[in-house]
């Protein structure tokens, strides 16, 4: 892989949203599934790559000895690269949540609602955002 001033593995650099192509800062819409990063074949990435994207948030301290921990990651979601080129990326997200079931018996034997594990978009996802690789 090449080396690159940022210390993370990539930078979130476009968001395909509707028929545009988002990629510059700023408000977008809330159901984001797909990213495109400034990392691609020339930097080692592959389709299949798993990755971790979020933001930084405030710095914590230790409360005992006030020493730095490092800045708190936001997850903003996982993805999987679907489709590479040169020097950019698209991933794809893999978030699941569990939502009520949409069917007959919405209730289980507990008198619980039925929960089943979805496909979910990033969260909050936006231009500059972190990206690390997990496999």
């Amino acid at each position: 892989m090449m080396n690159r001033p940022n210390p993370f593995d990539a930078v979130v650099s476009a968001i395909p949203y509707s028929e545009d192509l988002i990629n510059t800062v700023g408000e977008v819409g809330e159901d984001i599934w797909e990213i495109v990063l400034n990392r691609g074949k020339d930097d080692g990435w592959s389709v299949g790559n798993l990755v971790l994207v979020f933001a930084l948030g405030p710095e914590i301290s230790d409360p005992e000895s006030g020493e730095s921990l490092g800045h708190f990651e936001i997850v903003r979601g996982r993805g999987k690269v679907t489709h590479i080129q040169s020097r950019m990326c698209t991933v794809r997200s893999t978030r699941t949540v569990m939502r009520p079931a949409n069917s007959l018996l919405p209730i289980n034997a507990a008198g619980e609602p039925h929960m089943v594990e979805r496909n979910a978009p990033f969260t909050k996802v936006a231009i500059g955002d972190l990206v690390r690789v997990l496999g």
